[in-house]
């Protein structure tokens, strides 16, 4: 073996001028160190080893002016025996054609360790190359060169007995800065990933029997803690969606299984440094929604006992488990006086004058709205009197038809404008959108009939090249209050409708209004646009009729 000669000890981290001044003299020529050792060097950017280190903390490249590139350092092998420590050297060409000849700097000293299965690390933060000793070498061999970064192993008495190494490629600028900011190292074979953490997945559900519709909590706990990353939840092979893991859990609220018993799991679907797992099936039975009885009560008052005076009907709907919904009817006898919705339980009050002198019996009729059943008030009677020298006479009256419209600002004459479509470079499409403001349906129609509001959009024409109304969608939708109007914007139900997946180029209803509600004028607005349009299409101004209607 070679007699060692090495320069002085450089501090990892000193700063250029520091290690330049030192690297003035020419490096001494490397030992041989002994035989070459099987086994792969391990960068790391903490104080970990091979049996604490994750996938994160591996480190293959680096650079800039300061030497201190990486903060542990591994061997995945076993050391040679009698090995009490081990030395990082940089090998650094010279023209020889033997690396055992090749100019040689050893790292400063720092904290050594041996793991349980014999191989050796370090750890300190002030790891890494000489630059002022690489920058004088690229500044010599076109700006790039391929060293070798070797850890020695050595007994107590710094006798080499063999050695690991690797290659490291470093490159700087062809207009170098003179403090070595340009300076950048890459391991020319990165060592293999790091086994990843084994987990584990466990699933709670609660409750476990429901009723369809109900909602059901779903906890997932991965193990260890300390895993990162999301969880899936699943009913068969069915997705409920996905939840970020917080504190070692991940919980996903459900109201969406079918009928019949389902079997939930949770996937883990691990991390560069966490293995995926999932959980055991964790069985939820969901049962058909029972039918749920209803009670109705009524009370009946009124200013006095004069025929024709304003009766009032306060009318209470109950259910044996939840709200009901539904319609209830005020009747005299077999004759209605009038209806009004039930939602969730609540029913306003209803007064009527048009019952004439005599005894009345008055019931409140329940129609529920599934699962909830009907119910009939007990009979509330009431006993109204002609007030004396009192005459009596007939007024008619015509309630009129009257009409549904549907409008909105833009005719055929007066087109809606997408402007220019913009182009999807990564799908090669092309796609568009504009406000859709202004549109009114105006019902005067008695007998609170509701209505439904749907939009077809043909093909965009352009001389004898068009493509489909598929491509176009409305979304976005609201509706505002009119002033002073009985028809509420809150109760019209609006459905978007989204370009290209959920296409116009049928019939879709966009506004519906419940029966039995007050009549009047629903104003709405949206953003009208198209997506997905292929490139295939080509240029010029595309048309398409639009069609609103209202029934």
């Amino acid at each position: 073996m070679r007699t060692r000669k090495m320069l002085a000890a450089m501090v990892a981290g000193a700063a250029l001028t520091a290690a330049a001044g030192v690297a003035a003299a020419a490096p001494a020529l490397a030992d041989d160190h002994g035989p070459l050792v099987a086994g792969t060097v391990y960068l790391f950017n903490a104080q970990v080893n091979l049996d604490t280190a994750v996938n994160s903390n591996l480190i293959s490249s680096g650079g800039g002016n300061q030497l201190n590139q990486w903060k542990g350092l591994a061997v995945d092998t076993a050391a040679p025996a009698g090995t009490t420590n081990i030395q990082e050297y940089v090998r650094i060409p010279n023209g020889n054609t033997d690396p055992n000849l090749w100019d040689e700097i050893a790292a400063s000293p720092y904290s050594v360790a041996k793991d349980k299965e014999g191989r050796f690390y370090s750890y300190a933060d002030n790891q890494g190359f000489f630059i002022g000793t690489v920058q004088i070498y690229l500044n010599t061999h076109n700006h790039t060169g391929d060293l070798k970064l070797i850890v020695v192993a050595q007994d107590d008495n710094a006798n080499s007995l063999g050695y690991w190494s690797t290659d490291v490629t470093v490159s700087t600028s062809a207009t170098p800065d003179p403090m070595g900011t340009d300076i950048t190292w890459t391991v020319t074979t990165p060592p293999p990933a790091l086994a990843q953490v084994a987990t584990s997945t466990s699933l709670s559900a609660v409750p476990t029997t429901i009723e369809q519709g109900d909602n059901v909590a779903l906890t997932a706990t991965v193990t260890p803690a300390s895993a990162t990353g999301n969880v899936q939840f699943f009913d068969g092979v069915t997705s409920l969606g996905t939840s970020p893991i917080s504190g070692g859990t991940a919980i996903l609220n459900t109201n969406t299984l079918a009928l019949g018993s389902r079997s939930i799991t949770a996937h883990y679907v691990g991390t560069a440094d966490n293995a995926a797992s999932t959980s055991a099936a964790v069985a939820v039975t969901v049962n058909p929604v029972a039918p749920r009885s209803t009670t109705t009560t009524l009370v009946v008052s009124s200013p006095d006992t004069n025929a024709f005076t304003a009766v009032t009907f306060h009318v209470t709907v109950t259910a044996s488990t939840g709200a009901a919904n539904g319609t209830v009817a005020y009747m005299e006898g077999a004759t209605s006086l009038g209806t009004a919705q039930v939602v969730a339980g609540v029913v306003g009050d209803y007064t009527t004058n048009a019952l004439a002198a005599g005894n009345h019996s008055l019931t409140a009729v329940f129609t529920g709205t599934a699962p909830y059943t009907n119910s009939t008030s007990s009979a509330q009677s009431l006993s109204l009197t002609q007030a004396g020298g009192a005459t009596q006479f007939n007024v008619v009256v015509t309630i009129p038809q009257g009409a549904i419209t549907i409008t909105t600002p833009y005719t055929q004459a007066n087109p809606l404008s997408l402007g220019n479509a913009l182009l999807d470079e990564t799908t090669a499409t092309y796609s568009a959108s504009a406000p859709l403001t202004g549109i009114q349906i105006k019902d005067t129609r008695s007998g609170n009939l509701g209505f439904t509001a749907t939009i077809v959009a043909g093909a965009f024409q352009n001389g004898a090249v068009s493509f489909g109304g598929n491509y176009a969608g409305l979304t976005g939708l609201a509706a505002t209050q009119v002033a002073g109007n009985a028809l509420q914007a809150g109760n019209v139900v609006l459905t978007n409708h989204a370009p290209f997946t959920d296409g116009l180029g049928t019939a879709k209803t966009f506004a519906t209004y419940a029966p039995g509600l007050p009549i009047g004028t629903a104003n709405i607005n949206g953003t009208f646009g198209i997506d997905k349009v292929p490139t295939s299409v080509t240029p010029g101004l595309y048309t398409s009729l639009v069609t609103l209607t209202a029934v």
